[in-house]
């Protein structure tokens, strides 16, 4: 018999991420969110579980350089990776790498790639096989490479209680536990986050459409793009993912609508409603016809963006405009460019 090895070793993957809105209300009374700033950030950390007899983790952080302080106890999050790559409309997924499946329940959050917020509708902990809906919390459905980490860390996480100012960049270490001690600080390896206020920001709208279609590769004529509001006060603790009809919005929000050619910016307009169509009149004056066009549809509020922005670019087809106009001319041949992509807009 060989007794086992006690010895703490560092946490892989570990990482950590700003809360969002959703985790705070989850978390929090309502007086203690009530006294939540506006620019305020809030830290949470997330590990997997090690080989051996660990049984959880502490979690240390700081600001710049001074000395790492402890500030709270961690409980190893479940985790896995992409068997293949996703695009924004998957909705059926396999996981390869699984650690502690058995722990995750129908309904739970999940995160891919460390950016996508997603719910689980249906999971085999023993295949690693799950249907989910995309696109939840202040996230949009973006495209997801083979190997990408996916964690579910609605119950099984550290959480940083500290109010953090947006800007301030945030150092955290994660130190595994075993019966034999702590993992020493200098072997663990500094997650950094810096603050944006995310939980302050609005969300992006879902239900993202052009022409009708969901992330359609080529359309015909002008560009008709609508989508469906979303209110992270309304929403509180609840995945609503893309898909879903509008909520609210959030009083005061707007969304910003870009047009691009490439990465040249044709033409911005900011609307309060649940459309947008550019015309073939605006397109002509703004230089075109572009091929692809490119279009970013994000939220605003009060000069506040959301944290991510939907991205897709669009090839276009030589027929009549949808407005009954014919086109100048033909498209020219299309650049070289991304489609169904995403990012996170900061104006």
């Amino acid at each position: 018999w060989v007794p086992p090895d006690k010895t703490p070793r560092p946490l892989n993957p570990e990482t950590a991420y700003e809360a969002t809105y959703r985790d705070l209300v989850g978390t929090m009374r309502p007086a203690d969110m009530a006294m939540v700033s506006a620019t305020a950030g809030y830290l949470i950390a997330l590990g997997s579980r090690p080989i051996g007899p660990a049984y959880n983790f502490t979690l240390k952080t700081r600001v710049g350089t001074a000395t790492f302080a402890e500030v709270a106890a961690g409980d190893f999050t479940p985790n896995g990776t992409l068997a293949a790559a996703i695009d924004p409309a998957t909705t059926a997924i396999t996981l390869n790498a699984r650690r502690d499946l058995d722990l995750v329940k129908v309904g739970e959050e999940m995160i891919i790639g460390g950016v996508e917020h997603c719910r689980v509708g249906a999971i085999d902990p023993v295949t690693g096989v799950l249907t989910i809906a995309r696109g939840c919390v202040d996230t949009v459905p973006q495209s997801h490479l083979a190997g990408a980490l996916v964690w579910f860390p609605d119950v099984y996480n550290g959480q940083d209680p500290t109010e953090y100012i947006q800007g301030e960049t945030v150092a955290a270490k994660l130190l595994t536990r075993t019966s034999a001690g702590t993992l020493p600080e200098a072997s663990a390896t500094a997650q950094n986050v810096v603050m944006s206020a995310r939980q302050d920001r609005p969300y992006a709208p879902g239900l993202l459409r052009i022409n009708g279609q969901a992330y359609p590769t080529t359309i015909t004529g002008q560009a008709v793009i609508s989508w469906a509001h979303r209110d992270r006060l309304l929403q509180a603790d609840q995945l609503v993912d893309t898909n879903q009809a509008s909520i609210g919005p959030e009083p005061g929000t707007q969304y910003r609508v870009r047009l691009y050619l490439g990465t040249s910016l044709k033409r911005t307009e900011v609307v309060s409603g649940t459309s947008y169509t550019y015309t073939t009149a605006q397109e002509a004056a703004d230089g075109g016809p572009f091929n692809p066009l490119r279009i970013v549809v994000d939220a605003v509020r009060g000069g506040v963006y959301s944290h991510q922005a939907h991205d897709i670019s669009v090839g276009r087809s030589c027929a009549e405009q949808g407005d009954g106009q014919a086109l100048a001319g033909a498209y020219p041949p299309p650049q070289h460019t991304r489609s169904a992509a995403w990012h996170w807009p900061r104006p």
